[in-house]
């Protein structure tokens, strides 16, 4: 991935993230289930941007 894609791949990923967060907001997760959530959020958020930072830069010639 070029710098550019990955720029715009981060983007989406936080994107995402905030969607996310709004949707846990509005579904009015209780107090018990919270931290499981929030928590699942973030293992979601650091596996999608785990994979971004990953990828070989097409300029190394490793595509």
């Amino acid at each position: 991935m070029t710098t550019q894609q990955k720029t715009g791949a981060i983007q989406d990923i936080l994107k995402n993230h905030e969607d996310n967060v709004a949707a846990m907001r509005a579904a009015n997760v209780g107090p018990g289930l919270e931290a499981l959530v929030v928590e699942a959020m973030n293992t979601a958020l650091k596996d999608d941007i785990a994979v971004i930072f990953a990828s070989k830069s097409a300029s190394s010639g490793h595509a």
